[in-house]
């Protein structure tokens, strides 16, 4: 998956549900990396992927890294860092003081914002342009164990036909699949750490015809 892939997929993981740290619930892991299930007092999670680069072996290098505030809300993520590369894009976010998201800057100087229905999960975000106008918004469906279903990503306040993708969970609430139009990303978990959180996985990517697996490993500190 590029990173620079001009797809509304590369915001829905932005709005997702606040990560909370309680193992008796289940939460999601929010900016732009799948939804997640992860418990602990999480100061950082650093996912390092593949890094392929034509005419030359692939390594692993940080795809993305996450921090946490000690209330277990993610604060920062930053996209992008690769070998012989920039950092691509960066995005923080605020809360209010009863852990709800209110907004998000990405370093560009666009924004999103949020809104929840009453079990406190975000089912709408509007992505804003710097000059304050609506580019996109998404909405967002769960399932009776809070686990997010099916986005639909809008082009615009007009949009009458949403880009859809939907999600699904083991029974032990990791994720195996994420599906769109014309692609579909399958996951197995290959080892975790002793607080059941994942460490290794691969990732199978279908799109178009072609097939590409990686496999993706997630350090994480913890306060």
């Amino acid at each position: 998956m590029k990173i620079l892939k001009k797809s509304v997929f590369i915001f829905f993981a932005l709005c997702l549900s606040s990560f909370q740290q309680d193992k008796t619930k289940r939460f999601f892991i929010v900016a732009y990396r799948d939804p997640e299930i992860m418990y602990g007092n999480i100061k950082q999670v650093i996912e390092l992927r593949p890094d392929k680069i034509e005419g030359e072996e692939p390594h692993l290098c940080p795809y993305d890294t996450t921090s946490f505030d000690k209330n277990g809300n993610p604060i920062e993520t930053r996209l992008g860092i690769k070998k012989g590369r920039c950092l691509l894009i960066s995005y923080k976010t605020k809360y209010d003081r009863q852990g709800k998201k209110q907004e998000t800057m990405i370093d560009d100087g666009h924004k999103m914002i949020y809104m929840f229905n009453d079990k406190g999960y975000i089912v709408r975000s509007e992505y804003y342009s710097t000059s304050s106008y609506l580019l996109d918004y998404n909405t967002y469906e769960y399932n009776s164990a809070g686990e997010i279903i099916e986005s639909q990503s809008y082009r615009g306040q007009n949009d009458s036909k949403p880009t859809k993708t939907k999600f699904e969970f083991d029974l032990d609430g990791m994720l195996s699949s994420i599906s769109g139009d014309r692609w579909h990303r399958t996951y197995q978990y290959l080892s975790t750490d002793a607080k059941g959180n994942w460490t290794k996985r691969t990732i199978t990517d279908h799109t178009l015809g072609r097939v590409n697996v990686d496999t993706v490993i997630c350090k994480i500190a913890y306060y």
